[in-house]
């Protein structure tokens, strides 16, 4: 057994506003996210897009909800497995934007979680505009068995981003408690 982290999720990033200038410089908060959500979502086909987007307006809010247990039902998007290699680099590169925010050990953990259950199964889902246009709404998301990551930008005009990441087996740390009982008692 060596020192793991036992979970470092759920993780919410969010900002108002988005984008702002200081001193004649413009930052944007989760642009990276969002230009790679773009570059993905731009990359692929008419029947691809069938797929993949699940709503032509955006959600209004995260969709996991914010309890202790990531509870979203919704099967939907476009599994990686259905994307051509440069799509599936795409899709990737994104997921990997969002891992790289952790220490390589928890990341490289997390990513081993993935490919056991089967990066084929991950899904991309799409809701809002397809085009990245100023004051357009958008919301993603990357489902599989393990993991769950969202990002939306639906407020100020689409100036007020957020982003949460879920661990769908280890959240908060999972339930060593409930472990326990069921292997022990």
């Amino acid at each position: 057994y060596r020192n793991r982290i036992q979970s470092g999720l759920p993780s919410f990033l969010g900002t108002n506003p988005a984008s702002f200038e200081r001193e004649g410089r413009t930052t944007e908060i989760l642009r990276e996210e969002c230009v790679a959500g773009f570059k993905l979502v731009g990359s692929l086909s008419d029947e691809q897009l069938k797929k993949a987007v699940i709503l032509d307006t955006a959600y209004s809010h995260i969709a996991i909800r914010t309890s202790r247990k990531a509870l979203d039902d919704e099967a939907k998007g476009i599994f990686y497995k259905e994307l051509d290699k440069s799509q599936q680099k795409m899709f990737t590169e994104l997921l990997n934007i969002y891992l790289g925010r952790y220490p390589e050990e928890y990341a490289k953990d997390i990513m081993k979680e993935i490919e056991i259950a089967g990066v084929g199964e991950l899904r991309f889902a799409w809701a809002g505009t397809t085009k990245q246009i100023p004051s357009s709404l958008y919301y993603y998301r990357i489902k599989g068995p393990t993991i769950q990551i969202e990002l939306e930008n639906v407020q100020n005009n689409a100036n007020h981003v957020h982003s949460i990441m879920r661990d769908l087996l280890h959240d908060f740390g999972g339930d060593q408690l409930m472990e326990h009982w069921k292997k022990a008692h």
